[in-house]
C-alpha cells in the first residue's frame, strides 16, 4: 500500500504518505473501512513509542524516514475517499436549487434525533465533568439556540443547575467544540443500558422539541451571552468596549508629584495609554514607599501591578512605560532597585532581595512563565519561582539556610547583619518586592488559569485592562526629570543630597540591609475604611470570585492608600479622605472591569476564551 510502514504495539500497521496538495484531510476513525483510522489535520502518531500492551511502535526495517526514505504520494482513490467535500458541510436543500447553512442537528433524520434525545435522558449530570462533556457534545452538533436550549433543558434535572453558569460555560465551548461529539453521548448512554429506539424496532416517538423548553430566568450578563449565542455572532474583541467604565482621572491634588511623574512618562513614550501610564507611576511610587511605610493594619505597601493590552495589541505597546520607569531610577542613581530580566530561580530572586530588599520586578513575559511552569515538574523550576513570588507578597521574612541559597560566597554576606544573635543563618527581613507585569489581551487566558487563581497570584495583582480607545501615538521626547520629582522620590525613600550628590544616612543604610528589621512609618487613615470595603463588596457579587478576589482587593486598597499618603504634598504621611476616595474608586473601577470580563468569558477551567 505504501513504502513507509510502521508496526504498531497492538499488532497493526501505520502507512505514511505525503500530504496531498489542494485538498483538506481530517483525522477520522473508520472513515475508509471498519478499524481503519486516518491521522492528518488535528492528529498525529508517535514513532517510536510504547504501547499499553508493553510492545513498541517502531518503523519497519526498510521504512525509517530518518534513513532518507522519501514519503510516497497518496493514491488518488484514497484521496477521493478521505478529502473534505468542496461544498461546506451541513448544507440543507432550500427547494429552489440552492442550499442554506444548517447545523449537524438540522441535518439529522428524525430517527437520529429521536435516538439522541432518548440517549440524552440516560446521560448523567450529577458531576460537573459529565455535565461539561455533554454540553460540549451538544455544542458540536448545534452551537445556536436549539443546542443551548437542549442542554439547558437537560441540565435542569440536576440539583446544581445554575442558569448564569450555564450560559457562561456554553459561550466558552467555542474553543472546545471538537473535544466531544454526539457519538460520545451515545457511548455514555449505552454504558448505562440505553438501547436505540430503531434497534428496538419500536415506533418512533419524537420527544418535545428542546426549542420549546420553558425559558430559564437569567441575569442581564447571562442574557447578553445567550443573545450573542442565539444570533450566531462571532466574538469581536472590541465588542465590549462600549460597556467599559471610562477610567480617566488624575491623582489627587495632594499627590501632585505623581501627576508630574505621569506626565514625564507620557512625554517620553511614543505609544501611551492612561492605564499603562498610571500603573507605571504607581509601580515607581510603591517601590519608593516599600520597606519604609506600613498601613495602619501592619501590612507593607509594595504592590503587584499589571497592565493588560486589548484587541490585537501585544506587550510591545506597553514596554515603553516600563522603560521610562527604569530610566527614572537610573537618573536618580537607584537603578539597582529594578530587575527587568526574567527571574528563573529562587536563588536569583533571593539574591536580588539581599542586594536590594526593596526591588521592582518588571515582567513582560509572565504569561510565558506560567505556561512554561505548567510544563515543568511542579517540584522545581518556574513553578517554585511563581510560588515564592506569591508568598513574598505577605511574608514578614524569608529564611535562608546558607549563602548558597542566594548564589553568593559567604564572605559576600559578611555585612548581611542578621538580627538574630543566636541564629547565624541569613534572613531577608521585610522583603518588599513590587511588580509591574505586562500582558497582551491573549495572555489573559493563561494569567487567569484556575491554578493561578488558587495559588493566589492572580488575585494579588491590581490589574488594569486598557481601554480599547485609549491608545495614542505621538512623538516622544528625551526624559527630563524636574527637581521637584527627584526631591520627592528621595524624600519618600529617605535619601538626602549634598551638592547634588546622593548621600545615605545611617537610617537609610539600616533600611537597606536585608538582614535587619527596618524602621517603618505607619500611615494614618482619616476616614472609616469599612465604608470603602463595602464599595469592593458591591462589585464582587459573583460567589465564584468573592473568596479569592475580595480579600486581595481590600489589601491592595489599603496598600495603595498608604503609597499615596507617602507622596502627599505636606509630608505628614496621612491618607486623607480625598486620597482614600481616589484609591477606592481606582480599585473598584478596575476590579469591576476585570470581574465583568471574567464573568462573561471565563471558561470552566478558569481559562479565558481567547476570542472573549
Amino acid at each position: 500500500c505504501g513504502d513507509i510502514q510502521a508496526l504498531t504495539g497492538g499488532g497493526g500497521f501505520h502507512y505514511v504518505f505525503a500530504y496531498p496538495q489542494g485538498v483538506t484531510i481530517k483525522s477520522k476513525a473508520g472513515n475508509v473501512a471498519a478499524n481503519i483510522d486516518t491521522r492528518a489535520d488535528n492528529g498525529y502518531i508517535i514513532e517510536p513509542s510504547n504501547h499499553i500492551s508493553g510492545n513498541s511502535y517502531q518503523w519497519e526495517g526498510s521504512s525509517d524516514p530518518l534513513d532518507g526514505i522519501p514519503l510516497p504520494e497518496m493514491p488518488q482513490w484514497l484521496i477521493d475517499e478521505l478529502k473534505e467535500s468542496d461544498r461546506p458541510m451541513n448544507l440543507l436543500p432550500a427547494g429552489d436549487g440552492t442550499f442554506y447553512s444548517g447545523s449537524e442537528w438540522d441535518c439529522m433524520a428524525d430517527t437520529q434525533k429521536a435516538d439522541l434525545l432518548d440517549a440524552l435522558n440516560h446521560c448523567p449530570n450529577e458531576l460537573r465533568d459529565d455535565w461539561l462533556h455533554t454540553g460540549m457534545a451538544i455544542h458540536s452538533m448545534d452551537s445556536g439556540e436549539t443546542g443551548f436550549n437542549m442542554w439547558s433543558q437537560w441540565s435542569q434535572s440536576s440539583p446544581r443547575f445554575d442558569a448564569e453558569d450555564q450560559a457562561r460555560v456554553w459561550f466558552s465551548f467555542k474553543n472546545k467544540q471538537n473535544q466531544k461529539n454526539k457519538e460520545s453521548l451515545f457511548f455514555e448512554a449505552r454504558k448505562r443500558g440505553w438501547e436505540s429506539i430503531s434497534e428496538q424496532q419500536q415506533p418512533i416517538i419524537m420527544l418535545p422539541s428542546p426549542v420549546q423548553a420553558q425559558p430559564v430566568p437569567l441575569t442581564p450578563e447571562a442574557a447578553a451571552i445567550v443573545h450573542e449565542v442565539n444570533n450566531s455572532l462571532q466574538y469581536d474583541p472590541d465588542s465590549y468596549k462600549n460597556n467599559f467604565i471610562k477610567i480617566e482621572f488624575d491623582f489627587p491634588q495632594e499627590c501632585n508629584v505623581l501627576n508630574q511623574i505621569a506626565e514625564i512618562i507620557n512625554a517620553s513614550c511614543s505609544c501611551i495609554t492612561i492605564a499603562a501610564t498610571t500603573q507605571a507611576t504607581l509601580a515607581l511610587a510603591s517601590l519608593m514607599a516599600s520597606r519604609k511605610y506600613l498601613t495602619p493594619y501592619g501590612s507593607p505597601c509594595h504592590l503587584y501591578l499589571g497592565v493588560a493590552n486589548t484587541g490585537l495589541g501585544d506587550v510591545s505597546e506597553l514596554r515603553e512605560t516600563s522603560r521610562v520607569v527604569s530610566e527614572i531610577l537610573n537618573e536618580c542613581g537607584l537603578n539597582n532597585m529594578i530587575r527587568e530580566s526574567r527571574i528563573t530561580s529562587t536563588q536569583a530572586l533571593y539574591k536580588m532581595l539581599v542586594q536590594s530588599p526593596a526591588s521592582l520586578y518588571v515582567c513582560d513575559d509572565i504569561a510565558e512563565m506560567i505556561t512554561t511552569a505548567g510544563r515543568q515538574n511542579s517540584a522545581g523550576g518556574l513553578d517554585v519561582v511563581l510560588n515564592t513570588i506569591t508568598g513574598i507578597y505577605n511574608k514578614d521574612f524569608v529564611q535562608l539556610d546558607s549563602h548558597t541559597d542566594v548564589g553568593m560566597r559567604k564572605d559576600e554576606l559578611a555585612n548581611f547583619n542578621s538580627s538574630d544573635a543566636d541564629d547565624d543563618r541569613p534572613k531577608i527581613r521585610k522583603p518588599a518586592l513590587s511588580m509591574l507585569a505586562l500582558l497582551a489581551d491573549g495572555d489573559l487566558p493563561i494569567f487567569s488559569k484556575a491554578k493561578e487563581v488558587s495559588r493566589g497570584s492572580t488575585p494579588q495583582f491590581l490589574l488594569a485592562i486598557c481601554d480599547p480607545d485609549d491608545f495614542k501615538l505621538k512623538e516622544k521626547t528625551k526624559l527630563v526629570l524636574t527637581e521637584e520629582v527627584i526631591e520627592s522620590l528621595y524624600r519618600v525613600r529617605g535619601f538626602t543630597r549634598n551638592n547634588g550628590k546622593l548621600e545615605k544616612s545611617l537610617k537609610d543604610i539600616f533600611n537597606d540591609l536585608a538582614g535587619l528589621i527596618p524602621h517603618l512609618t505607619e500611615v494614618e487613615f482619616k476616614d472609616n475604611i469599612e465604608e470603602y470595603d463595602k464599595m469592593i463588596d458591591s462589585v464582587i457579587t459573583n460567589e465564584r470570585y468573592q473568596r479569592t478576589y475580595r480579600a486581595c482587593a481590600r489589601e491592595n486598597m489599603r496598600r495603595l492608600m498608604t503609597v499615596l499618603a507617602a507622596f502627599s504634598n505636606d509630608g505628614k504621611h496621612v491618607a486623607t479622605k480625598p486620597i482614600m476616595d481616589w484609591c477606592a474608586q481606582y480599585i473598584v473601577k478596575h476590579l469591576k472591569r476585570l470581574i465583568d470580563r471574567l464573568s462573561v468569558v471565563s471558561s470552566e477551567d478558569g481559562v479565558l476564551d481567547v476570542r472573549g
